[in-house]
């Protein structure tokens, strides 16, 4: 008999004999290690006792302990923190439509999450509800006399008596403890059995007998009742059509659940589960010595997720069972030993088709079947390093040297080998496609062909020197050659050449390798996994779930490549494209699993994945797990906070959330079974790309107003279904935006724009007004101004004439007297008075024919005086407009017929200022060509332009053009226009005077002697200053000036006269009248005006005013009047 077939008959035979002698432990026997997760907060040291667990509308448990706090957990945290989410603690509170229920003597109330207690229904005063219960959509209520149902939704309430209970029973007091709506009737539990409503009362439910029943459930897809006695749980069908069993546990229920092929049964002996499928009743156990066991054997409240999983409240905390984790089949370490003891596998391999594996553990090597329940037997006891297996012999590596076990004798054998295989340690075992065995030993590694019986050394001399000496990890046959793995990387021994692949080296410690269906190698490092394709000789990387896991080993399989690592089971493509991850919390324990001890074996016409674990073995159908699923990650909302402030907890609103302008609202996030190392992304309204975030929290601050909806989904890209969880809130609009406001603003900018229009209109009106007046001043002023002109102008015309008139007799009667004086001093021999003589008769002459300018004579003229003279009336206009004047000749007398040359200078001066801009040169030039006298004018302006046609005014004569002028002087005019420069020529005939030529000298002497004095200018500026400071004085006079110049008065008085040719004191009237007359016209009185300008009578400022313009001031205020 073979070793498998003994193992079956005597595992048949222990079971036989047990169901004969303890057939109440059947039940007992059928048991499964499971793994349960703690909430995150029990790692901490904190436990939660919840006496209810409830499911909220939009995903998290709602947990109710036994203090009567309710908190709720999202997958991540606890919510709240601290206290309670219910403004007041209680024993008796239910959940339905996202809020609780509870109630106070005869009032029902009803408390969202966070919010405030609402009062839903009063009854008769006097009432005193001792019970609470949730079922369908409707509230329960029980007191002594009545049982109450109030339907949500509508608010219906209903009453029945319990009057019938009591004569139903004999019992003095009934207690209702549970109630469940089955379709149309109420079931009620009591402590006598359960009871169901009808219209004529109760009826007895006879399946319950008269025992104590703690809790209902009404399953509405099998359309089966399970009551919950002290006893265990019965099933009843209400249509009658199964065979069910009698009962679920044997001991008190306090709690049941139901999945999608099961009942789950919490009791206070622990948790069972009835499968619809087989008919099976499984007490679920887990090790109770780690961390992932279900402490407690009271089992308070179930729920179920409705996304493959559990959650289990026991009298030791609170806990969640993966459904999809039942895939998974479980063996402690205690059965991987035949004295019981711990046992851990460091590597495994599948023996045949029968659910067998070898496997090292610290007892040796055992032959385990995993076909259904795990057997075992030890083959080699004792340390095993490896082994190989070929055909029916095993090849044992150990530290005394090479073993052989032998299958079909079930015995160990000593082979023929070599003395050095025999005695040395052997560390690594292999065996290649030609059937020969590899090896290693301190660090060399050798070759034994079986057939042939030979022997070969390679030694260690093929490590690369800067590694050695390196440990050897592996040897691993494939069917290019031998794989060798050491700690810096991986050597090929293909074709009897070994080659080391340096871009291994970055990978570590080599753990394992396999070769899939397409002939790639997939080479386990300790910092990563890489590809050696066949055609590709470099390594190539293998995308990992995550970064920074620890791969621990690979096994291929009809549906690809199995990686096992820190992080659970990854599957692969042979390409090395990842499809799937199944990791913690669905059935598995990160970091639990063990390197280089995973194998795929065949059984049952099935493969299936062994693993080594921390906690024994792990198995599971690799056909199933490469077409399942995790369960889909559905995120919720689990706390929204305006300001910094929960809104809400656990639930939404039917309708959007409202904040205000500007306030900060924030997100929590959550997802069953657990929150950690998820990730998400977002949209909000229309945005076209999904935006990734951390996982704990989401803000958004000062959001315009408008309506929002906030769309969040799981960013795990190998996740099938990615569900959106929706939020809409609306951030409303503050009035300062709102429509009303704004027209509000409008009409107040329009309001603003009037009142400031208006304001400037009446500021424009009497700026215009006071303006006006001023005009009207100025114009008076002016109008003033010029009558004195006008009337200035004609008494100066009238003086000009008699000073000209004057200067005719006076010319007339001087030239006689000259020429006398000129005889008298040749008759008397005075020689030296003859040149001074003639010099003045000569001056005489010119100023003679000056006066008589229309006169048609020739006279002679100083051309070199004249044009100076001209230049220096321009002076003044020249600089203002920045142009500069420059002047080169000498003493030039010419021939004039008329002298009309001071008209014809100005025209042609004040043609050139026109011409030139600012900061040029006009350069003037008296030089003597061929008997004439040249004046040459030269610029860099503007073109002349017809210049001879110029039209000038002679005072008194008409008008003429310029060239006819120059011709009725005797002179000629020369135009040229050049491309850069002007030129303008005037030339007059030269005198031929013997005498003129012998006195330019004297000339030039008297010229000299006769220059302005600069100081004397000065002097007089300096007074005029004076009189300007003091002339509203009336005690200022001659003297005081006098005074204040530090001269005398008689010095001053004879100093300005001869400067001014006025006296000080009428320079001084005239000036005082000027100001009087200006303030007159400004409206001033003539009294103030008289004082302010100085004189000390009013009446005698009158006369003055009168002698000097013609016109009393009170007469000169009426014209201005009218």
């Amino acid at each position: 008999m073979s070793l498998t077939g003994e193992l079956v008959y005597r595992t048949l035979l222990y079971s036989f004999l047990l169901n004969l002698i303890f057939p109440s432990l059947v039940l007992a026997l059928d048991k499964s290690m499971s793994v349960f997760y703690p909430l995150p907060i029990q790692e901490q040291g904190k436990v939660i006792v919840a006496q209810n667990l409830y499911l909220g509308t939009d995903g998290g448990i709602w947990m109710h302990d036994v203090h009567g706090k309710v908190m709720y957990f999202d997958g991540q945290n606890i919510l709240p923190r601290r206290g309670s989410v219910l403004p007041q603690t209680s024993s008796h509170i239910v959940y339905a439509n996202s809020a609780f229920w509870t109630f106070e003597q005869h009032e029902l109330f009803r408390t969202y999450p966070a919010g405030h207690k609402e009062l839903m229904l009063s009854l008769t005063p006097g009432t005193q509800i001792n019970q609470i219960g949730s079922s369908n959509g409707m509230i329960w209520m029980t007191d002594n006399d009545n049982f109450y149902s109030y339907e949500i939704r509508s608010g219906r309430v209903s009453t029945l008596s319990l009057h019938e209970l009591y004569q139903l029973n004999s019992a003095s007091t009934v207690v209702i403890n549970d109630a469940q709506f089955l379709v149309s009737k109420w079931a009620l539990a009591t402590n006598v059995g359960v009871y169901l409503s009808d219209e004529q009362g109760f009826s007895h439910v006879k399946k319950s007998g008269k025992h104590f029943v703690q809790k209902l459930y009404f399953s509405h897809k099998r359309r089966e009742l399970l009551v919950g006695s002290k006893r265990g749980a019965l099933i009843i069908d209400i249509e009658n059509k199964r065979s069910l069993p009698d009962r679920i546990g044997s001991s008190h229920v306090l709690s049941m659940a139901e999945t999608e092929k099961e009942y789950w049964v919490g009791t206070e002996e622990g948790l069972y589960v009835y499968s619809f499928i087989t008919g099976k009743i499984v007490q679920l156990e887990s090790n109770s010595n780690n961390e992932y066991a279900l402490l407690g054997k009271k089992i308070y409240a179930m729920v179920n997720d409705f996304q493959g999983g559990m959650w289990i409240a026991t009298d030791k905390g609170v806990f969640y069972y993966s459904l999809f984790g039942q895939q998974f089949t479980r063996y402690p370490t205690q059965a991987l030993s035949n004295d019981g003891s711990k046992a851990q596998i460091s590597k495994i391999k599948a023996l045949n088709s029968d659910g067998d594996y070898l496997a090292i553990t610290q007892q040796g090597l055992y032959n385990f079947n995993v076909a259904d329940d795990l057997r075992k037997h030890l083959i080699y006891p004792g340390k095993v390093n490896d082994f190989a297996i070929n055909g029916e012999n095993i090849w044992i590596a150990t530290d005394k040297g090479l073993a052989r076990y032998n299958l079909s004798r079930r015995s160990i054998d000593t082979p023929h080998l070599p003395l050095a295989l025999l005695q040395t340690p052997v560390e690594h075992l292999t065996i290649d496609g030609s059937g020969n065995l590899w090896g290693s030993s301190n660090h060399q590694i050798w070759s034994y062909s079986i057939i042939q019986q030979s022997f070969v050394d390679y030694g260690s001399e093929w490590m690369v020197k800067q590694f050695s000496p390196s440990r050897i990890t592996l040897l691993a046959a494939v069917e290019q050659g031998i794989v060798i793995g050491t700690e810096h990387g991986a050597y090929s021994l293909f074709g009897k050449q070994i080659r080391f692949d340096f871009s291994s080296h970055r990978y570590g410690e080599i753990v394992q390798v396999a070769q899939n269906a397409l002939g790639d190698l997939w080479i386990i490092g300790a910092y990563g996994v890489f590809l050696w394709h066949q055609d590709q000789p470099e390594a190539v990387p293998v995308e990992l779930i995550e970064e920074n896991i620890q791969p621990l080993c690979i096994a291929e399989s009809k549906q690809g490549m199995w990686l096992i690592s820190s992080q659970g089971i990854s599957h692969y493509s042979d390409q090395g494209q990842l499809n799937k991850n199944f990791s913690a919390p669905y059935g598995l324990i990160s970091h639990e699993f063990l390197p280089a001890s995973c194998a795929v074996g065949e059984e049952k016409e099935s493969s299936s994945l062994v693993i080594g674990s921390q906690l024994g073995i792990v198995k599971v159908n690799t056909e199933e797990l490469a077409v399942s699923n995790l369960p889909n990650i559905q995120v919720m909302f689990s706390q929204v906070s305006v300001n910094h402030r929960p809104k809400l907890l656990g639930y939404r609103t039917p309708h959007p959330l409202k904040i205000h302008y500007g306030d900060a609202i924030s997100f929590q996030f959550g997802a069953l079974p657990s929150a950690r190392s998820q990730s998400l992304e977002y949209k909000l309204n229309d945005d076209q790309q999904w935006q990734r975030f951390d996982w704990a929290l989401l803000s958004f601050d000062k959001l315009l107003p408008s309506k929002y909806r906030l769309k969040v989904r799981s960013a795990n890209p190998i996740q099938r279904y990615r569900t959106e969880a929706l939020f809409d809130f609306e951030v409303m609009e503050p009035w300062y935006m709102t429509s009303v406001a704004i027209v509000g603003y409008v009409v107040a900018l329009f309001g603003l724009l009037a009142v400031a229009f208006w304001w400037r209109t009446r500021m424009i009106v009497g700026a215009n007004r006071k303006l006006k007046a001023q005009v009207d001043l100025k114009t008076s002023q002016l109008r003033h101004q010029s009558k004195i002109v006008l009337s200035n102008n004609h008494q100066l015309r009238k003086q000009l004439q008699l000073h000209h008139n004057l200067l005719g007799k006076v010319l007339e009667s001087v030239d006689p007297s000259l020429r006398h004086l000129s005889s008298y001093a040749k008759v008397r021999g005075w020689n030296e008075f003859e040149a001074p003589l003639n010099k003045v008769k000569q001056e005489l002459a010119q100023l003679h024919f000056m006066h008589r300018g229309d006169a048609e004579e020739s006279k002679f003229h100083d051309l070199h005086l004249l044009i100076e003279s001209a230049l220096k009336s321009w002076q003044e206009e020249y600089s203002k407009a920045a142009i500069k004047l420059i002047y080169h000749g000498e003493t030039r007398f010419i021939e004039v017929r008329q002298f009309n040359l001071d008209v014809l200078f100005n025209a042609i001066l004040t043609d050139a200022i026109k011409r030139l801009y600012k900061y040029q040169e006009l350069q003037i030039q008296l030089e003597a060509r061929d008997e004439q006298a040249v004046l040459i004018f030269s610029d860099f302006g503007s073109p002349i332009q017809n210049l001879g046609s110029m039209l000038v005014t002679l005072t008194g004569f008409g008008t003429y053009p310029l060239q006819e002028l120059i011709s009725r002087s005797g002179g000629e005019l020369r135009v040229l226009v050049l491309k850069e420069r002007n030129v303008i020529e005037l030339a007059w005939p030269l005198a031929s005077i013997p005498e003129i030529e012998s006195l330019k000298q004297e000339v030039v002497e008297i010229e000299q002697k006769s220059a302005i004095d600069d100081v004397e200018k000065e002097w007089l500026s300096k007074l005029e200053k004076l009189i300007e400071q003091n002339y509203s004085d009336p005690n200022f006079t001659t003297s005081t000036a006098a005074q204040s110049l530090y001269v005398s008065e008689r010095s001053l008085q004879r100093r300005f006269k001869a400067a001014t040719g006025k006296t000080f004191k009428e320079s001084l009237n005239e000036l005082r009248l000027e100001k009087a007359c200006q303030s007159l016209l400004s409206g001033a009185k003539i009294a103030q005006v008289a004082f302010d300008c100085g004189f000390n009578d009013p009446s005698y400022f009158s006369q003055r005013f009168k002698h000097h313009f013609g016109l009393s001031p009170s007469q000169f205020i009426e014209d201005q009047e009218s």
